[in-house]
């Protein structure tokens, strides 16, 4: 943000600097751009926000502050249909698995944001007797494409992932859907005690 801020203050001082000379040429472009960037600014001031751990995660719960990362996110990125069912209530999340669980919906809308080309994602979260389970799937190019570039398969946002998963018992898998587009996927069995812990 500092950096962007640096960049937008010299570019107005030098617009400035062609108004008062006059034969500098238009500072329409110099100033086209200042905004562009003020506009990248903004998202990005967003984004940050967006990804600092909300205070509803544990006033209210792990289900709300799904339901209203999802709503921020489809603010963020409008050209993105974003599609979230989430039938899952707060009490049936147990608070071990609340924090990752909104980690990885973080993690699996950016990477599609970034990597899918998608035009709509849709993001499920469900529980069902002792299973809880997060889908997050798109309609984008799909992980074949996706392994041209192996940091999107191997890089710290899947490994993260994996982890996430794996230390909250949960079972992660990634897959690529026909006719196009990714499905990731987690599903925590839950034991009792996560069990009594909802009721």
């Amino acid at each position: 943000v500092g950096q962007s801020l640096s960049a937008i203050k010299y570019t107005l001082e030098r617009a400035i600097i062609m108004v008062q000379r006059g034969n500098l040429g238009s500072p329409e472009s110099v100033l086209t751009f200042a905004v562009q960037r003020i506009h990248e600014t903004a998202d990005g001031i967003r984004a940050i926000s967006m990804n600092l751990r909300p205070q509803m995660l544990d006033t209210l719960g792990a289900a709300s502050a799904t339901s209203w990362f999802c709503r921020g996110f489809a603010e963020i990125y409008p050209t993105l249909n974003v599609r979230a069912e989430i039938t899952a209530l707060n009490g049936e999340i147990p608070k071990r698995i609340s924090t990752h669980l909104y980690r990885c919906v973080q993690e699996l809308l950016n990477n599609v944001a970034k990597h899918a080309d998608a035009g709509t994602v849709w993001i499920t979260l469900k529980r069902e007797g002792p299973r809880l389970s997060l889908e997050v799937r798109d309609d984008g190019s799909g992980i074949e494409v996706l392994a041209d570039d192996p940091s999107t398969l191997h890089g710290s946002g899947i490994r993260n992932l994996r982890e996430r998963a794996d230390m909250t018992g949960g079972q992660f898998t990634l897959a690529s859907l026909p006719g196009g587009g990714t499905s990731a996927q987690i599903i925590w069995t839950l034991d009792e005690n996560d069990v009594a812990e909802g009721i």
